[in-house]
């Protein structure tokens, strides 16, 4: 890796540090604004009340308001989900109104809390009347509620891949989100500044700490968790998410693998595998040779200048940032390097300074690296100054049970890590699962629905040639009879007695085709209708016994198979209601009997048999039927929603 820069440490007298810190001047005033402002934010109002009696800090909002945003926030935690929007509505309408997603999270934990609870119908009304609507109209919201809606197909929610959402941290993070919605409709600050500043100043000190001659940094590392940062504006955001305030810096460079499809970077192989399970995306570029240098303080001093314009008007706060840029002094030696290649710099006619300084920075690879250091730098301010770096403390050897700790804590960290991969993996494959079994299900109905349609064609095809073949047998039959009224000597037309007894046999022949057919046959969608709904209270009324539900559709399934491939077969029209299989496979559920009849079967005067005669064996009916009982038999949500 090419070494292009070196950062020196600045040293501070004891005496001039000291008096650069009593020339910071901290109004006590500002310190209280601080602290009434973390009060107020945080909701401490008991704590506020005194602190104003005691300081005279005026708080700047009503306190009563500040109970009531706390009492709000108290109820989604406590899971009172409903409470909290009634008293949001009372304290400002506009809060949930305008801010949909906020909205859409409040009523997405108030689902939780009733799948919680065991209230699965309550459960179902909610996510249709209040959480579709938003879901048809934001990908991302249906992608949510479906999520949630996944929780419903688990015996216990709180051990499924999906246990997060039963979490208590789930409340909290509602309740922070309402908490900082609220904030924002009174016009105040969504965290307080303290510990903000706070945050800042041990990360700029620790950085103050532990800066040396070191070359040009390429990323910061977080010694609390070892992720790698790519700038000081990183660090910051890390550390305000996590708490960490240890960093320093490395000259290795974040990895950085980038999609060729949508450039999307990745800095980890596990966030590379997660990119490629959404999008299907799997050729990367690798960039991380492309890293840039780091300008600590450079960067340092733009985060400074932020925080101050951010806490602009607090005058102890900006006075705390203004002399962060120098170190406590700390013991500083020359640097060793390599005696004999330092002398035949001397004696190339290089001044010791420089030949100390060109070996240091040069990592002491040879002399010719060496020269070429000082080539490179030759118009270098300093650079015949002696150079001096801090004195490397020995590393202290570690005990057996030391070591034997430190690898047991680093076997935990790597195995908690794995867990929340794996964690992550399951999640996603639990969400392909559920999507590609929908897709099945939607298929399955199109291929039902094409079924349908392809055996009303036949009929109708069916019924045409049918037709034809009567015109054609009825001209054969005029023809005949036309030549042998010729042969007798008749006229080929009938006379009008004889009209009229012909007329009089037709109509007689209709009358009785009339009385034979005198039934209206049911459309086969509101026999659909009425199976499916039959078929969905037969599992509402049998909770318990998914099996048992089974065995009851697949045999409902194969008697109505039986009649459809062969209705000529009276035994499979024919069914004793009394016999023990039957009762204990079919008879014994709620509703069973009125799906047969529906079917075409009828019972009997005694009620101990349902048939059901050829007539009755419309092929429309028996498919439609078939198609309703393999939905409840493969949907897993059948009579759920």
């Amino acid at each position: 890796m090419a070494r292009t820069e070196a950062w020196t440490k600045k040293t501070v007298s004891k005496d001039d540090w000291e008096k650069k810190l009593a020339a910071v001047k901290i109004h006590k005033e500002d310190m209280n604004k601080l602290v009434m402002n973390f009060l107020v934010t945080e909701g401490y109002v008991d704590a506020a009340e005194v602190f104003h009696k005691e300081s005279n800090t005026m708080p700047g909002v009503d306190l009563a308001a500040i109970t009531d945003r706390m009492e709000i926030r108290k109820a989604v935690q406590s899971g009172d989900i409903q409470q909290a929007i009634e008293r949001v509505n009372d304290l400002n309408p506009e809060i949930l109104e305008q801010q949909h997603e906020l909205s859409f999270h409040m009523q997405q934990q108030r689902l939780i809390e009733l799948i919680r609870q065991g209230r699965t119908e309550e459960a179902l009304e909610h996510a249709q009347d209040y959480l579709a609507p938003p879901g048809e109209d934001d990908p991302a919201f249906l992608e949510e509620l479906e999520r949630t809606v996944t929780l419903l197909a688990f015996e216990d929610a709180s051990q499924s891949p999906l246990a997060d959402l039963m979490d208590v941290s789930q409340r909290q993070k509602t309740a922070s989100e309402l908490n900082a919605a609220i904030l924002s409709s009174q016009c105040q600050e969504k965290e307080p500044r303290l510990p903000t500043l706070l945050k800042l100043l041990v990360w700029a000190q620790n950085q103050l700490d532990t800066r040396a001659v070191v070359m040009a940094a390429l990323s910061l590392i977080c010694k609390q968790c070892n992720t790698s940062l790519k700038s000081v504006k990183e660090a910051q955001e890390h550390g305000e998410v996590t708490g960490h305030s240890q960093f320093e810096e490395s000259t290795e460079p974040v990895l950085n693998l980038q999609c060729t499809a949508c450039n999307k970077p990745c800095r980890t192989q596990t966030e590379k595998d997660l990119h490629t399970k959404r999008t299907g995306h799997n050729e990367f570029q690798n960039k991380t040779d492309e890293a840039t240098a780091i300008h600590t303080e450079t960067e340092m001093q733009q985060a400074s200048d932020a925080m101050r314009e951010a806490l602009k008007g607090d005058s102890a706060a900006s006075a705390a940032l203004t002399d962060m840029d120098v170190d406590a002094a700390k013991d500083m030696v020359s640097p060793a390097v390599n005696t004999e290649l330092r002398q035949q710099l001397e004696d190339m006619g290089f001044s010791a300074n420089k030949s100390t300084r060109a070996l240091h920075f040069c990592g002491q690879e040879s002399l010719e690296a060496a020269v070429t250091w000082l080539s490179d730098h030759a118009d270098d301010t300093g650079l015949d100054e002696p150079l001096l770096v801090p004195k490397m403390e020995p590393k202290k050897k570690l005990t057996p049970e030391e070591a034997a700790q430190q690898a047991e804590e680093l076997r935990k960290r790597i195995k908690a890590k794995n867990q929340k991969e794996e964690a992550e993996l399951e999640r996603l494959r639990e969400k392909e699962r559920i999507r590609s079994g929908k897709e099945l299900l939607e298929a399955k109905r199109k291929e039902d629905d094409l079924k349908l349609k392809r055996n009303l064609e036949l009929r109708r095809i069916e019924k045409e040639e049918e037709a034809r073949a009567r015109d054609k047998i009825r001209v054969k039959l005029d023809e005949d009879r036309r030549a042998r009224r010729r042969k007798l000597g008749l006229p080929e037309e009938l006379t009008e007695e004889e009209k009229a007894q012909e007329a009089a046999a037709a109509a007689q022949k209709a009358e009785a085709a009339k009385k034979k057919n005198s039934f209206v046959s049911v459309k086969p969608v509101s026999v659909a209708e009425k199976i499916r709904a039959k078929l969905v209270e037969l599992k509402k009324a049998h909770p318990d016994d998914n099996t048992g539900v089974t065995t009851c559709f697949q045999t409902m399934q194969k008697y109505l198979a039986n009649v459809y491939r062969d209705p000529s077969q009276e035994k499979f029209r024919n069914i004793r209601v009394g016999n023990p299989a039957f009762q204990q496979r079919v008879g014994a559920f709620t509703g069973s009997l009125d799906i047969l009849e529906l079917c075409g079967f009828k019972r009997s005067t005694d009620g101990q048999t349902l048939s059901m005669s050829q007539e009755d064996a419309q092929p429309d009916i028996l498919t439609t039927a078939g198609s309703e009982l393999n939905s409840a038999l493969n949907n897993p949500f059948f009579g759920m929603l």
